[in-house]
């Protein structure tokens, strides 16, 4: 009896002094090495990495058992992209910052009336090389947060910008010269 009393009673004494890690979204970006985008012969493939920025106060190590994400680009419904990934530690009273590899997968069967790419023509600078904008998309991230021999699962949504990394060539070698006119360019 004594022994089951002293063994509740530390897992109710760590219970007090344990905190859950604080979890920072920090933008999205274009990745340093590779290209953003990639041109499929019936879409466009934009790789992104997202910015997260996780402080463990605790005296012991946390791990992410996964990460998975959602990315939807409104008004389309339809999710367009997302990314997995698996197995990232932090140590002990640390503040850590990785970047998470997360893609937009735009497919012409999902935008038959092209809403997307006429957004593109308007904000990636297509139609007029002086005006461009900030592409925008929504995103849901849902974590397997292992503290312990717990896992949390907390997730959380949002919306972000980033510079538009489509370019006018992008767009001739997705749909031929005759894109542009289709998208009122020329």
């Amino acid at each position: 009896m004594m022994t089951l009393l002293l063994i509740v009673s530390i897992v109710l004494s760590l219970g007090l002094w344990v905190r859950p890690p604080d979890i920072r979204f920090n933008g999205i970006k274009l990745p340093e090495s590779g290209s953003g985008v990639t041109v499929e012969t019936d879409g466009l493939h934009i790789n992104l990495e997202l910015s997260i920025g996780v402080k463990n106060p605790n005296f012991f190590g946390a791990a992410f058992r996964t990460i998975e994400a959602k990315a939807f680009y409104p008004p389309l419904q339809p999710q367009l992209g997302g990314g997995i990934l698996d197995n990232v530690n932090f140590p002990a009273n640390s503040e850590t910052t990785f970047l998470f590899p997360f893609s937009i997968v735009y497919t012409t069967t999902i935008d038959p009336t092209n809403i997307l790419m006429k957004d593109l023509v308007d904000k990636c600078g297509i139609r007029d090389p002086s005006v461009t904008s900030k592409l925008k998309v929504k995103y849901e991230l849902s974590l397997a947060l292992r503290i312990l021999v717990a896992t949390i699962n907390p997730s959380f949504s949002g919306s972000a910008d980033f510079d538009c990394p489509v370019t006018r060539e992008d767009l001739i070698k997705l749909g031929g010269p005759d894109i542009l006119k289709t998208l009122g360019v020329e």
